[in-house]
Formats: C-alpha cells, structure tokens, sequence
C-alpha cells in the first residue's frame, strides 16, 4: 500500500483537492471587453439600492439597523471566481454596518452587488474585490 493510514490519506486527498481547484484557478480568464459589452445585463434598475437592501434583509440579524453607504455610481463590469465564473451585470458597491446580537455595531463592512436584469446575481462581503471596489479601484 501507498500510504499507510488513513489520517496520511486524507491529508494525501486533501493535497490532491487542492492542486485540482488551482489548475481550475489558474485556467480561469477574465471577460472580454466585447464580453462585456455584449452582455445583456439591461438597463441599470432605479431602485438598485432597494435591491441591495431587500437581499441584506435576510442575512442580518437587525436589518432595520442596517446603515448603508452607496460609495461610488454603479457600473458595468464583472464579478466571481474560477469556481462559479464571472457574473456579468451592474456592478454595486457600498458598505453596511448593522447591529449584532449584542445590539451594538459590528462596523463598515464592504460588499459588492452584481445585478443583472434587474436582479441580483451575485455579492461579494468583505472580499478583496469588494473592498477594492468600494475605495474605487475597478477590476
């Protein structure tokens, strides 16, 4: 036998896993710009914000608390990663600070909306590309 025991397999699965999903990584590219441009993604909706906090409303324990910050005018571009791939549609930057259980503030936390349609596709919290995105720096 290979590998002598079953903790050593794991760890040999483990190895393995991880090699596979960095070739996935590392075949992954970044749309086009006629990508981009082609994309229907429609018009940017008017209430986007109202978007962005109706899909908060079900991940924060005090939603009403929730205090937003719009930082920068949205934007045509992509969001993802080698795994699920880029979601392309508008692109919603901002931070949120809510109450915890505790009924104090947690803090500013960056967040990165994809809306496409008139509906969100995909959000990013406190990723790289969110806090990249809310200081303003565009992939």
């Amino acid at each position: 036998m290979l590998v002598a025991n079953l903790g050593d397999q794991l760890i040999l699965l483990r190895l393995l896993v991880s090699g596979l999903i960095g070739l996935v990584g590392a075949c992954a590219s970044a749309p086009t710009g006629q990508e981009l441009a082609a994309a229907d993604v429609g018009p940017l909706p008017s209430n986007y914000e109202q978007l962005v906090k109706d899909n908060f409303a079900t991940s924060l324990f005090d939603p009403y608390s929730a205090v937003y910050s719009f930082t920068q005018t949205p934007f045509r571009g992509y969001a993802g990663n080698a795994v699920d791939g880029a979601k392309i549609g508008w692109i919603v930057c901002g931070t949120v600070n809510a109450k915890n259980r505790m009924g104090g503030y947690v803090g500013a936390r960056p967040f990165l909306f994809v809306i496409s349609n008139g509906a969100v596709i995909g959000r990013e919290i406190e990723s790289r590309n969110a806090t990249r995105c809310v200081a303003g720096q565009r992939s």
